[in-house]
């Protein structure tokens, strides 16, 4: 609905379950682009753009990122990635387009969907919070992990998973994520990990290459 509205969808969930992955293949499905940037990674310069002189004046104009689209008829996806742990600045840069679709005055393509993400500040992931002045201008959805059945047939089977991988999850479907953020061990189950998992055990297939990616189950 909030994407037929036309409305910023902002998606909040723990790590490594997918959620750019979902992103990325609902824009698959539609067959439109995708225009992926990771707030967290990015300088305000690299977001915002830059003011730059105007020639024989004393004024200033603002040059466009290069992400910015020059195609006002294009139809596609504009992901904010990793949106809460970003800095306050870069946060605040992505107010105008949010609200306004526009960025210093140059208007976003009217079929252009916004979807912002983020982990939870209780993850532990870097998540400081998200400024109200961002929030405040977005519908939210949580997104949960999928089932074990929704990851073999959406993820694992269309990715080349390891055959004994998808068996194990099959057998044993509650370690498909079992993530607890207070945990002291650095590799816990998520469906990132049993991917990683997967892409180790087909060159080193072992027992201890998978648990290396996922931790002791």
């Amino acid at each position: 609905s909030c994407y037929r509205a036309n409305i910023p969808i902002f998606l909040w969930g723990p790590p490594a379950i997918g959620k750019t992955a979902r992103v990325k293949e609902l824009a698959k499905n539609l067959k439109v682009p995708i225009i992926t940037l990771v707030i967290s990674q990015m300088d305000a310069v690299d977001l915002a753009g830059a003011p730059i002189p105007l020639p024989g004046e004393r004024k200033l104009k603002w040059m466009l990122p290069a992400w910015f689209p020059d195609d006002m008829d294009m139809e596609g996806i504009l992901l904010l990635d990793d949106l809460g742990q970003a800095p306050e600045l870069n946060q605040a840069v992505t107010m105008e387009l949010l609200w306004a679709r526009q960025l210093h005055g140059n208007i976003l393509p009217l079929n252009l969907r916004m979807i912002v993400t983020s982990n939870r500040p209780e993850d532990r992931a870097g998540v400081a919070g998200v400024i109200t002045t961002v929030s405040t201008r977005t519908a939210h959805l949580d997104v949960n992990p999928p089932t074990s059945d929704e990851w073999i047939q959406n993820f694992a089977i269309k990715n080349n998973i390891h055959p004994h991988i998808i068996s194990f999850i099959n057998f044993r479907p509650s370690l498909l994520f079992k993530f607890a953020p207070n945990s002291p061990n650095p590799a816990q189950p998520t469906p990132r990990g049993w991917d990683l998992a997967s892409r180790l055990y087909a060159v080193r297939p072992l027992v201890s290459s998978v648990q290396s990616c996922v931790g002791i189950g």
